[in-house]
């Protein structure tokens, strides 16, 4: 019997090898397992309330991924599962605390030097400030669209693409729809990628333009607007262990109603970075800053705060997300910082320090914001550890100080019936974060 039983496998097993010689196909599946559990006592768009307790809770994310490739042809499909623990409905889709879907579905297909994508697919570029993939967030971000990658030369690539998100109001082809229908409701862009080395100096170009519909309120009417955005992003490797690099944005268009106009994004509206990283050993150390522009109040019809898109905006803004995910502040952003990282042993151990200053004046109804005031300062500690192969350990502590003028820019101030001073006079008056996360791969 065990003589048949081993016959019978080997013919399976050759037939089945006879099968994948003949279709030349390959499937490849992976997947991941991440649980993160974090303690917040102020995080985000939330401060730290005189009399409020840390809140504490898990999140997870369930990740299997399908890849077909057959010669010029590729097939992906990610599905994912998203939530929280000791949460009761796990598979519904409209549960905003628990979601199951496709993360990935796309196409692909290589013909010479170029590749086309159509379908769901993370678009990520550069360093993420204005396209990213937003690993850290449980959900992740995909985008709808086709994306064509040219290889136009060893040292220089060219990717555009055409993205369209929806919610889904209709379908194709079911008839005609009131602008008003889709008012803030649908968004697409497109945008051109453009990436150039020579040598120790690499430089990326960006052009993209954000679509939307957006409605001044009762008596308006939806109409569609566009920002134009425009990057240049040098980066030079000055020396073996010295790294210099920088970004420049500008921003043109409009972004939406002021009263019952189209106001617009004037070019005034940028965002510049500059940063230098030393390397040595296993050890490296970053200074640099971003600097962000808001609304000049002064210049009526317009609005000069740079919008950020779809920016991975955890990776540079402290990792308490105070600044740019979930809100962003209108008096725009000066922020200088020191990250350091190295090995300990297996171990990685980062380190950053963040300063965060206002760069335009404005005007709230609890103080007046200056350009250059204090928002307050933030330190972020992250120790990252792989146990073994196909699971890492990772686990960080974060706090920030704040001040009157954050307060200021924040609607959850007052609810605790105390003064913006009574609340930053406080001697504990310090937001903190702690979280440990658990990763497995296959």
């Amino acid at each position: 019997m065990k003589k048949q039983l081993g016959t019978l496998l080997l013919l399976s097993g050759l037939a089945t090898a006879g099968i994948a010689q003949e279709d030349e196909g390959k499937l490849t599946i992976t997947g991941q397992m991440k649980n993160r559990t974090e303690l917040n006592n102020g995080v985000n768009v939330a401060l730290k309330q005189g009399n409020t307790v840390p809140g504490i809770g898990t999140g997870y994310r369930a990740r299997v991924n399908f890849a077909y490739t057959k010669g010029d042809v590729k097939v992906v499909l990610s599905t994912q599962s998203i939530g929280g623990f000791d949460a009761e409905d796990i598979y519904f889709l409209n549960d905003n605390s628990n979601q199951f879907g496709m993360f990935e579905g796309y196409g692909q297909y290589t013909k010479g030097k170029a590749t086309f994508k159509f379908g769901r697919q993370v678009i990520s570029y550069g360093d993420q400030r204005i396209l990213g993939g937003l690993d850290w967030a449980m959900s992740g971000r995909s985008h709808d669209g086709l994306v064509t990658k040219f290889a136009l030369s060893e040292n220089t690539k060219l990717d555009v693409g055409v993205v369209y998100n929806s919610n889904g109001q209709t379908l194709p082809g079911a008839g005609n729809v009131d602008m008003d229908e889709l008012a803030g409701e649908d968004e697409g862009f497109q945008y051109l990628w453009l990436s150039q080395k020579a040598g120790d100096l690499s430089v990326d170009f960006l052009a993209m333009n954000d679509l939307n519909i957006a409605t001044g309120g009762a008596g308006t009417v939806a109409k569609p607007h566009g920002i134009v955005t425009l990057g240049l992003m040098p980066k030079y490797k000055l020396t073996d262990a010295l790294t210099l690099s920088a970004s420049i944005y500008r921003q043109f268009g409009q972004n939406g109603y002021n009263a019952t106009v189209l106001s617009g994004i004037t070019e005034k509206s940028f965002m510049y970075n500059f940063d230098a990283t030393y390397k040595t050993g296993e050890s490296a150390v970053t200074l640099g800053f971003d600097l962000v522009s808001g609304d000049d109040e002064e210049t009526v019809g317009t609005n000069e705060q740079f919008e950020l898109f779809h920016g991975t905006h955890h990776k540079f803004y402290g990792f308490m997300d105070f600044f740019y995910v979930g809100e962003k502040p209108a008096t725009g952003l000066f922020n200088p910082y020191v990250k350091f990282s190295t090995k300990l042993g297996k171990a990685t151990v980062l380190a950053h320090l963040h300063g965060f200053y206002a760069s335009k004046t404005r005007n709230y109804s609890e103080a007046i914001v200056e350009s250059g005031d204090l928002f307050g300062n933030e330190v972020d500690l992250v120790v990252k550890y792989p146990v073994a192969s196909g699971f890492g350990l990772a686990g960080g502590v974060s706090a920030m100080t704040d001040t009157k003028a954050l307060r200021a820019t924040r609607t959850n101030t007052t609810s605790s019936n105390q003064s913006i001073d009574e609340m930053t006079d406080k001697a504990d008056n310090i937001n903190s974060w702690v979280w440990l996360q658990a990763n497995f791969t296959f």
